[in-house]
């Protein structure tokens, strides 16, 4: 399979990259630095807003993957570095959906992915439905890093932060949310006996009718 990745050089792309090539794929990664050099993956420059330069690659490809974004662990969160969190996920998307439009032959994925929001899937799974729209905490709140914590609190209110700080956490452990995700794909994560619900989620579970492992 031919595929073409946009933030294929960050934390989560890089790992991507070298998984599907493992796997016998054929990797194309979209960078503002082209002189970047990705073992055995062929790098195409683009400026992350427009189609110019590689448009016609979109016609090759089987899949396109979007991990563009400028990482939230960029301080501090002034307003001028809001709008460059936006712009940085927004203008890569809509380009990347431009040449797609645009295709006379279309690849058969489009995936654009932003790091903890895995997690955050995860959480929702644990809860009882991924169309639930209670969020779960998956680790007891005591497990969680604090260093987590801190940066939570200056950003999210009060009564978002143990789910987004346990978030964070996961988005910055390798193979975290893969294992996860992976619970959640097998049936009921809430019956996985690696995840035992927290006190506060099996109470909401059981309330809810769901049948929950002792």
């Amino acid at each position: 399979m031919k595929v073409l990745i946009a933030g294929g050089s960050g934390f989560m792309g890089k790992h991507l990259v070298q998984a599907l090539i493992a796997d016998s794929h054929q990797v194309w990664v979209l960078s503002r630095k082209p002189n970047r050099r990705i073992k055995n993956a062929q790098v195409v420059s683009w400026d992350g807003k427009t189609t110019h330069g590689w448009e016609q690659l979109i016609e090759e490809m089987d899949a396109v993957i979007n991990l563009s974004g400028l990482s939230l662990y960029n301080w501090p969160w002034t307003g001028r570095k809001k709008q460059r969190f936006r712009d940085s996920r927004i203008k890569p998307g809509l380009a990347l959906a431009s040449a797609i439009k645009n295709a006379s032959h279309r690849p058969n994925v489009l995936m654009t992915v932003m790091r903890h929001e895995g997690w955050h899937a995860a959480q929702d799974c644990m809860a009882g439905s991924i169309n639930n729209s209670m969020i779960a905490i998956i680790k007891p709140e005591e497990s969680v890093p604090g260093v987590w914590r801190e940066i939570v609190e200056k950003t999210y209110p009060k009564s978002a932060v143990p789910w987004e700080a346990e978030a964070k956490w996961a988005g910055l452990t390798e193979g975290m949310t893969m294992k996860a995700l992976q619970a959640c794909a097998s049936g009921e994560m809430w019956n996985n006996p690696d995840y035992p619900p927290t006190p506060l989620t099996k109470e909401w579970l059981i309330k809810n009718g769901y049948k929950v492992r002792n």
